[in-house]
């Protein structure tokens, strides 16, 4: 019995590690670790480009269809050069919750943006292990109320939270309650609170603060409200995209480009799925 990581598990992992070596240095590291630096979206963009995003997605809702063990192996990955991207809640859990109790319908809606990256999704699910006297959320006639903390990916643009009873919720980042306390974080600013301070009463990090003081600044109220940005653009065109096809359904020359049997096996059963 083979107990060590495929061919194809390796090349993945040596592609994602091969992706971020330049692109997150050290300095870039710590300027999150200053809060110098908000969400990096290029970043999130790219590897929603390599189907990181959609590690876990199925290929009939734009993503990879890979293993439990393949999100860990992306996750060690991520954590070796301390990429700030957000995953655990973005790319298994909130999609895993979708899979196994979204309704066709929300599958629909949400796993094709979790997979190209053009939406964040983090999660509040800490309260229903076990919640603080101050902490918790209720569903009282389909409305949350309530306090969540330890919130995986705080300035994303959407949550999956858990109630006290066990009920999982999709919630936007622009819904009504949301804005309001973004807007009273700026204003705690505005009467001069430190940035710690107003981070704190209004339950978000002193970074995310800053960030949505910037958007503030340039929008005004407006820019407190959480926006899903547009599905990346091809950037290949007819014919391109055409040659592409036809290379990827040829499959590599193993003995030109020195790949085993397994990862043409598996690049040839993907061709199709990937060009429909």
């Amino acid at each position: 019995m083979e107990f060590g990581l495929s061919e194809a598990q390796r090349l993945l992992v040596d592609s994602v590690a091969g992706w971020l070596r330049d692109r997150v240095p050290l300095a870039r590291v710590r300027r999150f670790g200053d809060a110098d630096e908000g969400r990096a979206a290029d970043l999130v963009s790219g590897l929603a480009e390599l189907g990181v995003a959609g590690v876990l997605i199925p290929e009939a809702f734009g993503g990879v269809g890979l293993a439990a063990l393949d999100a860990c192996l992306v996750a060690e990955t991520l954590g070796y050069r301390v990429a700030p991207v957000p995953f655990t809640a973005h790319a298994v859990m909130v999609p895993t919750a979708l899979l196994l109790a979204g309704s066709p319908a929300q599958q629909e809606a949400w796993l094709p943006r979790i997979a190209v990256g053009s939406m964040v999704f983090g999660a509040a699910l800490a309260e229903r292990s076990g919640a603080r006297g101050d902490a918790g959320v209720i569903c009282v006639n389909g409305r949350l109320s309530g306090r969540a903390l330890h919130v995986l990916d705080f300035a994303a643009d959407a949550w999956l939270v858990a109630d006290r009873a066990g009920g999982l919720h999709l919630v936007a980042a622009d819904a009504p309650g949301v804005v309001a306390r973004r807007f009273l974080a700026v204003a705690l600013l505005l009467a001069g609170r430190s940035r710690t301070e107003a981070a704190l009463q209004c339950g978000m990090q002193r970074q995310t603060l800053r960030d949505w003081v910037h958007r503030y600044n340039a929008e005004g109220v407006a820019g407190l409200a959480s926006r899903v940005g547009p599905e990346p653009a091809l950037r290949l065109d007819d014919e391109q995209m055409e040659a592409l096809r036809a290379l990827v359904v040829a499959g590599p020359n193993p003995a030109q480009m020195g790949l085993c049997a397994g990862a043409v096996s598996i690049c040839a059963n993907r061709s199709s799925a990937a060009f429909r």
